[in-house]
């Protein structure tokens, strides 16, 4: 695996897509954080995140991709279905160890497990 957290040519594409700039680097390591509140129902932690974080958080915000709390016990992070979307799939890309599907030596159909009992 490649290192992780790091920007890739294919994340900064997928961050340009999205927001029509680059992705930088501190935007692609917010995220998982910001996925971890958004899935525990907490609030962003003011004490988690420094001034360059939250000058994003707010810049997120006013683009309308995300709602939170700054109350890190009571708190709620709420984020639209394609920002949702886009952080999976970079922290999918940037963060997580791949399997790569595998295929059957005789009838060549590839699944997430290998033949499926065709031949014995």
């Amino acid at each position: 695996m490649e290192r992780r957290g790091v920007l890739t040519p294919e994340i900064e594409k997928l961050g340009e897509g999205f927001f029509g700039k680059r992705l930088t680097l501190r935007e692609l390591r917010l995220m998982p954080y910001i996925d971890y509140c958004a899935k525990n129902n907490q609030g962003i932690d003011p004490n988690r995140v420094d001034q360059e974080e939250r000058e994003i958080l707010s810049e997120w915000k006013k683009l309308g991709i995300i709602e939170f709390s700054s109350s890190p016990m009571n708190g709620y992070v709420a984020l639209r279905k394609e920002f949702f979307d886009l952080i999976s799939e970079i922290l999918w890309l940037a963060y997580i160890e791949k399997i790569e599907p595998n295929a059957c030596d005789s009838c060549g159909v590839h699944t997430e497990v290998g033949c499926r009992g065709c031949h014995k």
